[in-house]
This record gives C-alpha cells, sequence and structure tokens, in this order.
C-alpha cells in the first residue's frame, strides 16, 4: 500500500510512542520513533518527514527547544505539540517558535488523525480530505495568512477542539483543530439556515437584521457561531471545560478582525482561491498576538464589497445535500410552531 506520508514522533514515554505508531502506521503512515529530541536531530537530516509529532515535557532538550531546531532546518515543516492539561501558556510559547497545532493529553485517536491528515497534506500541497473548492475570494498572502494566525490564536486561547470558517453550502475555508469527522455539507447548512431563521426572529423583536452570534449547548461539545460576512460564518467547537465567557470575548474579537479582511476582499475573476493553511515563513516566527484591525474599512479609500451566495441562492442552486435541507426543515418548522 502507498504510504500516506512519513511521520516522525517524539516523546520519552515509550507507551505513548507505540500507541502513536501504532494508529499512524494503521492508517497508512510511515512512522519514525524517537525517545528524546537528541535522537530525534540526528533521526530528522537522514529522510524527510511531512510531519513532527513531539511531547513539550522531555528530560533534556524540551519540545520547545526541539521545535526551534526542526524550524530553523526545516522551516515548512509541521511540527504539532503533545501537551498535558494545565500548560496552554507553553503551547502559546509553542505557536509564538511556529509549531503547526497542538494535542492535549489524552487525546483521542479520531483527533489525531483529522490533525495528522490537515498538516500532512498541507505540506504536500494538497488540500485536506473532503475540502472542495471555496468561494470566489481573491486573497492576499497577507490576507491568507492573517486568517490563519486568527484562527490558531482563537483556538489556543479557548482550548478548542475545532476552529473554522465555513460557507453556507458547507465548504471549508480554513480550519485548525480537529474537523475530519464532521459533515460538513449538513453543518455548513444548519449554520447558514439558523441565521436565515434569526433574521425572521430579529425583525419580529424589531431588530434590523439577524443576531450576530449563536450558541448551542450539548453534552460533549457546544457551538458558537457568528456571521462574518453575508454567507461565511466562523464556528468554534469547544468542550463543557471551557467557560462561555471566555468563548464570546474572543469570539467576537476575532470576528472584528475578520470582518475587514473579507470586506475589503474582492471577488476572483476566474478560478476561485482558496485560503491555505500556510506555515510560518522562513526566518519569521509565528506571532500569536493578532495585530486589531479596524471593524470598518478606513475612510479616503476605495474597497469593492464581497459578491457572495445568499441562503435563498445556496437553495435555488441545489448546493445543498438533500439530506441537509430535510434536517434543516423540519428545525425550521419546529422552531415556528
Amino acid at each position: 500500500m502507498k504510504s500516506k506520508g512519513t511521520i516522525l514522533v517524539v516523546d520519552d514515554d515509550l507507551l505513548i510512542r507505540s500507541g502513536l505508531q501504532r494508529i499512524l502506521s494503521h492508517q497508512g503512515y510511515e512512522v519514525e520513533q524517537a525517545e528524546s529530541a537528541e535522537v530525534a536531530q540526528q533521526l530528522f537530516p537522514r529522510r524527510p518527514f511531512d510531519l513532527v509529532i513531539t511531547d513539550l515535557q522531555m528530560p533534556g532538550q524540551d519540545g520547545l527547544a526541539l521545535l526551534r531546531d526542526l524550524k530553523r532546518r526545516s522551516p515548512h515543516t509541521p511540527v504539532v505539540m503533545l501537551t498535558a492539561h494545565g500548560s496552554m501558556d507553553v503551547v502559546v510559547d509553542a505557536m509564538r517558535g511556529g509549531a503547526s497545532d497542538f494535542l492535549t493529553k489524552p487525546y483521542k485517536p479520531q483527533e489525531l488523525l483529522s490533525i495528522v491528515a490537515r498538516e500532512v497534506a498541507r505540506h504536500r500541497q494538497a488540500l485536506p480530505p473532503g475540502m472542495d473548492d471555496s468561494i470566489e475570494l481573491q486573497l492576499s498572502e497577507d490576507a491568507a495568512d492573517a486568517i490563519d494566525q486568527l484562527l490558531l490564536n482563537l483556538r489556543i486561547e479557548i482550548n478548542a477542539r475545532g476552529v473554522l470558517l465555513i460557507e453556507g453550502n458547507g465548504s471549508v475555508i480554513a480550519a485548525k483543530g480537529a474537523i475530519e469527522d464532521l459533515n460538513i455539507s449538513a453543518l455548513g447548512a444548519l449554520i447558514a439556515g439558523n441565521y436565515a431563521a434569526t433574521s425572521g426572529i430579529a425583525a419580529l423583536i424589531g431588530e434590523d437584521s439577524a443576531f450576530k452570534l449563536n450558541f448551542h449547548e450539548g453534552e460533549q461539545y457546544s457551538i458558537y457561531s457568528g456571521q462574518i460576512v453575508p454567507g461565511v460564518f466562523l464556528v468554534v467547537i469547544f468542550g463543557q471545560d471551557t467557560r462561555l465567557g471566555t468563548v464570546v470575548y474572543y469570539t467576537k474579537d476575532t470576528l472584528a478582525k475578520l470582518h475587514p479582511i473579507f470586506t475589503q476582499t474582492k471577488p476572483a475573476p476566474s478560478q476561485a482561491k482558496r485560503i491555505r493553511e500556510a506555515p510560518t515563513p522562513a526566518g519569521e516566527p509565528a506571532n500569536t498576538t493578532a495585530p486589531a484591525s479596524p471593524v470598518g474599512p478606513p475612510e479616503d479609500e476605495e474597497y469593492q464589497e464581497v459578491e457572495l451566495f445568499s441562503f435563498e441562492d445556496l437553495l435555488k442552486s441545489g448546493a445543498l445535500e438533500p439530506e441537509a435541507l430535510a434536517t434543516l426543515e423540519t428545525q425550521l418548522a419546529n422552531l415556528w410552531e
């Protein structure tokens, strides 16, 4: 069977290394183990790796020291950090050093595989599995990098399971965290439908537009979503150990910073260009504190508004799956009853 990619696993705990190797090898990845940062530094030059997974806390050189060394040797090789609960300050330092994402121990195998699949695909300059063409937005490299960093910042601040930009038709524009096990098409349709419904509710109480944010609480995970521009949504999926107030604060802050990026973006004249999950440029450390952006475009400058699909356009186009539409119709019927 053709290898899906080559992965280096670095951890001083043999059980963790062996467990990671079993899970990843079963999925078709070639995996090599290193029990320390020093051993990893010897293995790394011998063959190319699509991804490095390393523990943060290790005897001798820790994961941060290894991250700095790997990024100096190969800036575009993605590195995913393994960390225990309660060490988010160290995770922030790792993200500043160029780490692509993180996993909190004990991790779920599906979350691991989701992040690994995305990062390996990105390193091989391919789209993540299941992500179709996005809307026709012409984004500069700076805009793509800014969006990527904002999503990563938000995931770190609230320890979210996943943070993604999604369209009403289910296309993923950009993402951080574990999302591969989600029905993205249905999720996008329901979120778009939810905003269509809240627009009617808002009108009934005298609001001029739909409510800006929506919260849905579950037993294991909850979703907080906000509309950036018509048809484009920020979706945050988080566990019950995260305070809602923290989610609200950082999600609103991220929405305010995303809004001017999209309102100043022009539609592409031809082929759609996707926001990619870009690695940190060589020689430049990742900055986890995104600069504050104005809510609207500056005066005395001309910007062209993005022409995006409305929910009604999506319904007419037939882009939504029948299953998602049926679910949406049921929810709307229950709402208006």
